[in-house]
């Protein structure tokens, strides 16, 4: 009989990380003010749906919505096994679970999951093209696209080895292969792959910035910078070990650095123009994923079953 604890962490094939010195500490470590809000088991990804924070706990198989006036715990959602993932598309969260090969489908008001979508074997990132919901199916080596209107899965996609991380630009799909060291650019109206971009090592967070895409590689301890129209890289930035989740807030990208421990576990501020680290900011144990609520940054930490929310940042 499978142990659950063990499937879990046979499923996340990146894991294994070679540490090197944390180059985002020659930028003077802040300790800006922070609120922590306790949730569940070892929360991963964070998405905002105009007014709640929802969090995903991979080791509790729940999701946390959390008020961000109070920081408060509003309600908590039991999903499939081992949540990882989670995004918004205007009226409900959409959450991968990595052990069972489902998508849930959760009602942002009532807190009811409305459906849950079989997939591809260990969905991992998301991502909301404005019609669709488009799954990275890590073992599969492909992606689902799902109608967010009908929860049919409509196209698979075949791309590079581990897909992990998603963003949409507007026309395409991005994927963070993990596995080959680089990123799969879909068209989302012909479900074709026009393009690869080789990057750093194990690629895994992913975001879009309104002009260019950011990839975490989480074992090369570096950001990517990809120009979407000329499809090359025209940026590489130091920041923690094991940068793994990625966000931006209209200004500056954010990396949450996984790997570490005491000090160590931080997250960078990347200007999003100058390429410059900023600052590196201490949160709690191995932050995993970023989320912007408008104001305020959020981190998960994956080994204190919390999220940091960053006060009184100098924008």
């Amino acid at each position: 009989m499978f142990n659950l604890r063990e499937i879990r962490w046979k499923v996340t094939p990146y894991a294994e990380i070679t540490l090197e010195p944390d180059r985002s500490l020659l930028v003077p470590l802040h300790r800006f003010n922070q609120v922590r809000v306790p949730v569940e088991s070892n929360p991963t990804a964070a998405a905002f749906d105009g007014t709640h924070l929802w969090v995903t706990n991979s080791g509790s198989d729940s999701v946390s919505k959390i008020d961000i006036t109070t920081n408060k715990v509003v309600a908590t959602v039991p999903v499939g096994i081992n949540p990882w993932d989670i995004v918004f598309d205007g009226t409900h969260l959409w959450v991968t679970n990595l052990v069972d090969n489902t998508v849930s489908k959760i009602n942002a008001a009532t807190h009811q999951v409305a459906d849950t979508i079989g997939v591809g074997r260990s969905p991992h990132g998301l991502a909301f093209d404005g019609a669709h919901i488009w799954v990275a199916n890590m073992v599969d080596n492909k992606l689902s696209k799902i109608d967010a209107v009908t929860n049919v899965v409509v196209a698979s996609v075949e791309v590079r080895r581990w897909p992990s991380g998603l963003a949409f630009d507007g026309s395409h799909i991005w994927t963070a292969d993990s596995g080959s060291n680089t990123v799969s650019k879909v068209n989302v109206s012909t479900d074709v792959v026009v393009t690869t971009v080789v990057v750093g090592k194990a690629p895994h967070g992913i975001c879009f910035d309104g002009q260019q895409i950011w990839v975490a590689n989480s074992q090369a301890n570096n950001v990517s910078k990809i120009n979407v129209t000329t499809n090359l890289v025209t940026a590489t930035v130091q920041v923690g070990r094991e940068p793994t989740g990625v966000a931006f807030d209209g200004t500056h990208v954010w990396v949450a650095n996984k790997a570490g421990t005491g000090v160590m576990n931080t997250v960078s501020r990347i200007h999003a123009t100058s390429n410059a680290v900023t600052a590196t900011i201490g949160v709690g144990r191995e932050p995993a994923g970023v989320a912007f609520d408008g104001t305020h940054v959020w981190v998960t930490n994956f080994g204190q079953n919390s999220i940091s929310k960053i006060l009184g940042l100098p924008w």
